[in-house]
């Protein structure tokens, strides 16, 4: 209470001033205002004023210590935050310091891989190509084969019409029956003999 009436005294001389400059001005519109009668007026509203605060006299305390723990706490959570934020910030500096670095073990990395994965698809491209020539060799020389059967077997069969021709062209039945009378001629000389 005592803290109430200090900050109310200490308030009062500014709320003077403002009641007797009020009077001033209205003296120079020419409007004669009296500030002394209004004093029966003031002690009223001191005297209001007196009981709404000797009623919250409780209620003020206990609420400007809860809205000083709020800012107090809030102040905190601010602290906390800032903490937090300058770590990370110090983590973000310490990442772009470090980047280069980063970038370069990255870039060797992806240059490893890439000459690992080169390598990896050469050995492939060179053993594709290998069964390619394989297969290729394998299909040259069953084709090879069939051919050369073929051919044996289109020889065969001309060499047999040849032959058939030659037969037909050369043994005649006159010619047949003259190589049969040969024969036996020659027979009959063998089992005379």
């Amino acid at each position: 209470m005592k803290k109430i009436i200090k900050k109310i005294f200490s308030v009062s001389p500014l709320i003077l001033i403002i009641l007797f400059l009020v009077e001033p001005a209205f003296a120079e519109s020419e409007h004669h205002f009296n500030l002394w009668s209004l004093v029966p007026y003031w002690i009223n509203f001191l005297i209001f004023v007196f009981f709404i605060v000797w009623i919250f006299r409780r209620r003020f305390p206990t609420h400007w210590k809860n809205r000083r723990e709020e800012i107090l706490r809030k102040i905190e959570e601010g602290e906390k935050v800032l903490t937090s934020a300058k770590k990370r910030y110090k983590e973000a500096l310490a990442y772009r310091e470090n980047l280069p670095k980063t970038l370069e073990t990255i870039e060797k990395k992806i240059k490893e891989e890439g000459l690992a994965e080169k390598d990896a698809l050469l050995r492939q491209a060179e053993e594709k190509a290998r069964s390619i020539v394989e297969s290729a060799k394998e299909a040259v020389e069953v084709e090879r084969r069939l051919a050369l059967a073929q051919i044996k077997e289109e020889l065969v069969t001309a060499l047999v019409k040849n032959l058939e021709e030659r037969v037909k062209k050369d043994f005649t039945p006159e010619k047949d029956r003259e190589l049969i009378n040969k024969r036996c001629q020659q027979l009959g000389e063998l089992l005379n003999r």
